[in-house]
């Protein structure tokens, strides 16, 4: 099974390399460069195409990135998430059941508090709602049939918060869900910086009355 794998990145010099570097060799890999004026663009082209726009809208660079890929399977990764070994192979096994879905999460900072939210979120995992599971956190990884991403029409440009959610809320409406059985390593460095409780409140009550705010970008 082959995949178009589309990475937004906006300023992501200090994480694309390690990211890129994870993923397997023989998909399409495609970097949209979204209001980068740092060397995301120089360190990207050694491992994947590029795309660049001057806006930084993950959701446009979504877009623009499953607009010009070749495949019928998609993959949208975060550009400071990693790959494990089986983590393709489990998403190739799930799309062949399911339309769309996410995968499980692994913090790459081993702290408790960390291990704790790991844990609350591989439990709420037991609803297969992806609005309840992705409220405790996203893993940074979707995956879904082009022929979805179609019906949903895409992400929601207008929104910077939470759009991944209501994407995966939408999908819902044509296809089956899904969370494949692999992990992916996802970055806690927004957590370092903020709060967990001031993070995941922003994050709430900008998604539910503010969706058109800027995503606060931590580098």
């Amino acid at each position: 099974m082959k995949f178009s794998i589309i990475i937004p990145a906006c300023n992501e010099e200090k994480y694309i390399e390690k990211t890129l570097k994870s993923l397997p060799k023989d998909q399409e890999i495609i970097v949209v460069c979204n209001g980068c004026d740092d060397k995301t663009k120089k360190i990207a082209k050694k491992y994947s195409k590029i795309i660049s726009i001057k806006q930084k809208n993950v959701s446009k660079a979504r877009n623009l990135g499953a607009k010009k890929s070749k495949y019928q399977n998609l993959i949208f990764l975060d550009a400071d998430t990693l790959f494990k070994k089986n983590t393709l192979k489990e998403i190739g096994i799930a799309l062949k059941k399911y339309d769309f879905g996410i995968c499980k999460f692994e913090p790459d900072i081993k702290k408790t508090k960390y291990l704790v939210m790991k844990f609350f979120r591989d439990v709420f995992e037991i609803t297969n709602h992806p609005f309840i599971v992705n409220m405790i956190y996203g893993s940074g990884v979707i995956y879904c049939k082009k022929s979805i991403f179609k019906k949903v029409n895409g992400f929601d440009e207008r929104h910077r918060i939470g759009e991944d959610r209501e994407f995966l809320m939408k999908a819902k409406k044509y296809g089956k869900y899904s969370i494949a059985k692999a992990r992916v390593i996802t970055s806690m460095r927004r957590f370092e910086k903020v709060s967990m409780f001031k993070r995941a409140l922003t994050s709430v009550l900008s998604f539910l009355f503010n969706r058109k705010s800027k995503y606060p970008i931590v580098r």
